[in-house]
Formats: C-alpha cells, sequence, structure tokens
C-alpha cells in the first residue's frame, strides 16, 4: 500500500513484531503494542527480531515487505538522532 506521496504505508492488521526468541518461544509484540509469547513451532524455521510475522492458516508467516519497510524507518530515524 502507498499513500498519495508514494510513501509505503503499512498494514497494521494482525500484524506482529518479533522481539526475542527464548527457549522454545518467539515474544511478539502487536502493533497495540500487547506482548505475548508463541511457540516457535508456529513460527517460520529461519525467525529473528525485528522481523514482522502474519497469521496465516494454522502458523506465522514472514512478511518481508513490511519488514523492509520498518527496517528502513528504523534507519532513517537513527540517521536524523546520531547526526
Amino acid at each position: 500500500m502507498r499513500r498519495e506521496d508514494g510513501t509505503a504505508m503499512i498494514d497494521r492488521k494482525d500484524k506482529y513484531i518479533v522481539d526475542r526468541i527464548e527457549d522454545n518461544g518467539v515474544v511478539v509484540c502487536e502493533y497495540n503494542g500487547e506482548i505475548f509469547n508463541l511457540d516457535i513451532s508456529l513460527c517460520p524455521e529461519n525467525v529473528k527480531p525485528g522481523d514482522v510475522l502474519v497469521f496465516g492458516d494454522d502458523s506465522f508467516i514472514y512478511d518481508g515487505d513490511t519488514t523492509s519497510v520498518l527496517k528502513n524507518k528504523i534507519s532513517l530515524k537513527s540517521k536524523k538522532i546520531f547526526k
């Protein structure tokens, strides 16, 4: 999705950001700020912190497009802060 000015929009419905991986669980944060644990067996094999996941069928799927958009936004903000 894109705004009128061409910048990318993030559809935040049913998306989860991986915060960290602990033992056999994955700690995720919903866009509303709620944090909870998922069983690692429900996640993609190579899941890592910062990945965005969406729920599909019976498991979570990696959302590469949204992950890239978020990483770019974080990078731009970091550059502004640490000028």
